[in-house]
Parts: C-alpha cells; structure tokens; sequence
C-alpha cells in the first residue's frame, strides 16, 4: 500500500510540476500592447485613404473609362455603432477584385454587343496576372477551377458566371 501511495504522490508531484511549468510558460508569454494587435490592420476610418493610396498608382490599368471609386466600397462601411477593424491586405484584396470585374465586365460587354469596341483581353483576364496583383492571397488558379466548373454546370460563360457570383463590389452603387 505504501509504495502506491509513493507512485501515486511522485506522480502527482510530477502531474503538477509539469502543469505549473506549462502554466508559466503560457502566463509568461508577452500580451501583445492595444498598439501591437492593431498592426497590420485598418479601422474603419483609415480605410478610405489605404483604398486612395492603393488604388492612385494601381500596377494594372483598369479598362478605358473605368476609374476606381474615390472611396473604399461598401463592404467596409459598417452599420453605425459598431467598430470593425480590417486587415491591411484586405484592402488591395478588393482593389484586386474591383480590377477583375472592370475586365470581366468588359469581356462580357464585348461577348454580348453591348460594346461595338473588339478588345483582346487575353492579358487581363490572365489568371497569372491576377494572381500577380498586389496583396492577392487567394489562389486564383484553384478559384478559377471552380468558376469553370460552376460556369459548365450551369451553362453559362465563365466570365459571366464570374461576374454575378463575386462582382457585387463593381456594381454597388456609385461603383462606375
């Protein structure tokens, strides 16, 4: 009996010494300051000056007459009262999506007569060169298989069906 308790006493000295160890460890780890969480991200307010910053000197040209929105879309405009913060990269993520839609828009226009202009977008809607834009962390390749599958399935142009899923942010209002 009085070696069980031995065995039952050392492994709870054991039990605890590892416990208090990973307690310590986790305790002692740094907090990150109020100043530290926030980077990397915007609040609302610094979100239409990062979209303006972006957007001025965006590395591909947007389609002739197309011009990004002086302030950031809707999506980061959030109901009154509550505080968003928003990760830095997001804001090029849109700003990529926005240059996406404008060539899609334009494929769709010339695919349909509503543009009597024949433009090759081959360049533009290249899956490489928006996978290339800045701050695009989706994988554009394994998205455009999806859009090519959906597209199939359900009979329609890939850029069609492209542009009703993921383009609301192009054709919210003010957006052209």
């Amino acid at each position: 009996m009085k070696k069980r308790n031995t065995a039952l006493a050392g492994l709870g000295v054991v039990a605890t010494t590892a416990l208090a160890v990973f307690a310590g460890s986790f305790a002692s780890a740094a907090v990150p300051s109020a100043e530290e969480a926030a980077a990397g991200f915007l609040t609302e307010e610094e979100v239409d000056g990062a979209w303006r910053d972006i957007t001025a000197n965006y590395p591909e040209a947007l389609p002739a007459g197309i011009e990004f929105p002086s302030s950031a879309p809707a999506f980061f405009q959030r109901p009154a009262g509550e505080k968003w913060m928003f990760e830095t990269e997001l804001i090029g993520e849109i700003a990529a999506r926005y240059w996406r839609c404008a060539w899609l828009d334009q494929d769709i226009a010339a695919v349909s007569g509503r543009s009597s202009e024949s433009v090759d977008l081959t360049d533009e809607l290249a899956t490489s060169t928006w996978q290339d834009l800045p701050d695009v962390q989706l994988d554009v390749y394994e998205y455009s298989e999806g859009i090519s599958d959906y597209a199939a399935a359900e009979g329609l142009d890939e850029s069609v069906a492209e542009f009703d899923l993921d383009c609301g942010i192009y054709t919210e209002e003010g957006a052209k």
